[in-house]
């Protein structure tokens, strides 16, 4: 028997349950702020960017240790996997100083024997910027809804205000809070409120074509079972270069991300509270095939330490794609 058949729906309803917090931490984090930044920059430049952006990609993946951070477990086996992104955009000028934009996005893994891990998750969001003139202001409305293991398992809501704005040519500041509504479906302890709030620093050393982005944030998440409640502070640093390839540009991203976690209440299996270290390391080499289409090279590597013996692993994953963007 295949591990396929031999995983039963309970198993798959508790690992998904459980789970659905992983689909918040890869889909919530959304791509629009730095997009945001980028696009002021082109436009402080003199251009003009895309109202529409459409991006689509297809690849593989091979995880070596196939898990569910938030579950704390993991199966301690690899997995090959099929992943699918779609990313669309719309950017609308109410008046002079006022954009609407628009987006949805799509993420899905299908993996070949770990089913249960299989996800699917869609972000749909809503985004009002005005500019003040020193200062441009946001408000950003976000819906999640999660699927793991083929079954709906997490809606969530977000709202998010924050504003920004460049000081000189080369330094942007984007300060921002957002609250967050998790509803998770069969297990009401899980559902949650988080309350986060930080910054990010972007370094446009030569324009978009090589820029660094430092940030910080502070979340606090409130859950029905106040063993799931925590205190969060997560420090970031992403470099992105962009440079010639056969007379196209190629982009290289770097990103190290590190998040301390203080859980707030006793954790019963082990009887004490929960003290949580995480890292995470990724690179994207991203890399021009004609005027629309692309191949994306990936590299993740989690390090995650805690005094629950499950959530201490660690976690490497590769992954090649190709994509069209216009």
């Amino acid at each position: 028997m295949t591990r396929k058949s031999a995983l039963a729906r309970p198993v798959v309803m508790v690992v998904a349950l459980l789970a659905a917090q992983l689909a918040h931490a890869q889909t919530v984090e959304p791509k629009d702020p730095e997009r945001k930044a980028e696009r002021e920059m082109l436009q402080r430049a003199g251009a003009e960017p895309s109202a529409l952006s459409v991006e689509l990609s297809a690849g593989v993946e091979s995880d070596s240790n196939v898990s569910v951070n938030e579950l704390d477990a993991n199966t301690g086996e690899g997995d090959l996997a099929t992943v699918v992104d779609v990313d669309l955009d719309y950017e609308l000028a109410l008046d002079a100083d006022s954009d609407l934009r628009l987006g949805y996005g799509f993420s899905g893994t299908d993996h070949d024997d770990f089913v249960a891990y299989d996800l699917q998750s869609h972000l749909a969001t809503a985004t009002i910027d005005h500019d003040f003139g020193t200062v441009d202001a946001t408000a950003a409305y976000r819906f999640i809804h999660a699927r793991l293991g083929g079954h709906d398992y997490l809606s969530m809501q977000q709202v998010s205000p924050s504003i920004a704005r460049f000081f000189g040519k080369k330094l942007f500041v984007r300060a921002e809070y957002t609250y967050s509504d998790k509803d998770f479906a069969d297990i009401d302890l899980r559902d949650a409120t988080v309350d986060a709030g930080g910054a990010d620093l972007y370094c446009f050393l030569k324009g978009v074509r090589r820029y660094v982005v430092i940030g910080y944030r502070y979340r606090r998440e409130d859950a029905n079972d106040a063993q799931y409640d925590y205190d969060a502070n997560d420090l970031k640093l992403r470099l992105t270069q962009r440079f010639r390839v056969l007379d196209r540009d190629a982009i290289l991203k770097l990103g190290w991300l590190y998040e301390q976690r203080d859980y707030s209440a006793r954790t019963p299996a082990i009887g004490q509270q929960r003290d949580d270290d995480r890292m995470r390391f990724d690179a994207t080499l991203e890399i021009p095939i004609g005027e629309h289409f692309f191949t994306v090279l990936g590299y993740e590597h989690g390090g995650f330490s805690s005094n629950l013996p499950s959530a201490d692993y660690e976690e490497n994953v590769a992954s090649i794609k190709v994509g069209l963007k216009y």
